[in-house]
């Protein structure tokens, strides 16, 4: 994944322009997360810290709501 990240966000926010979704996806407001993780981040994307939990990948968002 790791060389391919950036490779990968350019080419959806790249449809998300071409699809008039990327002002919509900006403007949308969101809960701002604060908690102590238990665990490293698996990796980010978009802004988003990502989790290993068992064996599934889920957002910070999802990742909180199992502490």
């Amino acid at each position: 994944y790791e060389p391919y990240k950036n490779l990968i966000e350019c080419a959806v926010i790249t449809y998300l322009i071409e699809t008039n979704q990327y002002e919509n996806l900006l403007n949308e407001e969101g809960e701002l997360l604060t908690f102590e993780p238990e665990q490293e981040v698996f990796c980010n994307c978009f802004g988003i810290d990502v989790y290993e939990v068992e064996d599934k990948l889920v957002s910070e968002g999802e990742y909180a709501k199992t502490l």
